[in-house]
């Protein structure tokens, strides 16, 4: 990444100045520099964030950092959208992930029907083609959660989200299942959050933390009608991570969270048996 070393350079920073700047550890920032190791797509990511790179050069960055990274985190043969590919990169480089979802399931614990609805309804101009692709990587995503990676998944989901029938009775049955399923998981957590809760930090909507471990900081993520935002500033993703803890601290427990999932389950099955 000799690349990276010519923009500090360019900037008059030395690697000291960058790590106190860019918050990413001095030693990470010697190995992309110098490749001594595979580079982490995230820090590379951090980097064109932290100088102010355009798109274009940003996925040339990434691109150079796809082939020492692996096919364990390389989802450049997929055909998704550019935001998609970097949150999934993100997604598979984190140590922990926080979401809290006011509106769909996350996407890593999407079952096949539901995610194509998901994605179907979200980008009505897709192709066939791209919808299918879409869905393919979504549930590729699920390797995170096993061994040897087990990343640790924390979620917090708003009760609407399990009284919205995306892709009809059938599609909901099956991913309220496979949602219990994946709680059995011990590095998976999920918790909804009552319809009863009145005042929420949750009502300025979704969003998501990608923790790394002490090599870089956490990340925000935010999804609207505008795009996709990644976000390192260190008060804005303090914001969020306050925001999750108090929504975690409202939600119901582990164990009453599933509770509510089987009587959902079962609204369901008797719904269809009058049918």
């Amino acid at each position: 990444m000799a690349r990276l070393k010519q923009l500090r350079l360019e900037r008059g920073l030395t690697p000291t100045q960058l790590a106190a700047a860019s918050r990413i550890n001095l030693t990470q920032i010697s190995r992309l520099e110098s490749l001594e190791r595979p580079p982490v797509a995230s820090q590379v990511l951090a980097l064109c964030h932290f100088y102010g790179l355009g798109q274009q050069t940003t996925a040339e960055f990434m691109k150079l950092a796809e082939p020492v990274r692996g096919d364990n985190n390389d989802w450049s043969r997929h055909d998704l959208e550019t935001g998609t590919a970097k949150y999934l990169t993100f997604e598979g480089d984190a140590t922990s992930v926080s979401t809290f979802q006011a509106m769909l399931v996350p996407g890593l614990l999407q079952a096949e029907l539901y995610a194509r609805a998901v994605v179907s309804s979200l980008r009505p101009y897709f192709s066939d083609e791209q919808i299918e692709e879409t869905v393919r990587a979504r549930l590729e995503r699920r390797k995170n959660l096993l061994a040897p990676r087990s990343l640790e998944f924390h979620a917090v989901l708003d009760e609407s989200v399990l009284l919205r029938a995306l892709g009809g009775a059938e599609a909901m049955r099956e991913q309220l299942t496979d949602l219990l399923e994946a709680t059995r998981l011990p590095n998976v957590t999920v918790q909804i959050l009552p319809l009863s809760v009145g005042p929420n930090p949750g009502l300025n909507g979704s969003f998501s933390l990608f923790s790394f471990g002490a090599e870089l900081d956490e990340f925000a993520y935010v999804e609207d009608q505008i795009g996709q935002t990644f976000e390192a500033d260190p008060l804005a993703v303090k914001r969020c991570r306050t925001a999750f803890e108090t929504l975690a601290k409202q939600a119901l427990a582990p164990r009453s969270s599933n509770a509510v999932i089987r009587r959902r389950i079962q609204a369901l099955d008797q719904t269809a048996h009058r049918d």
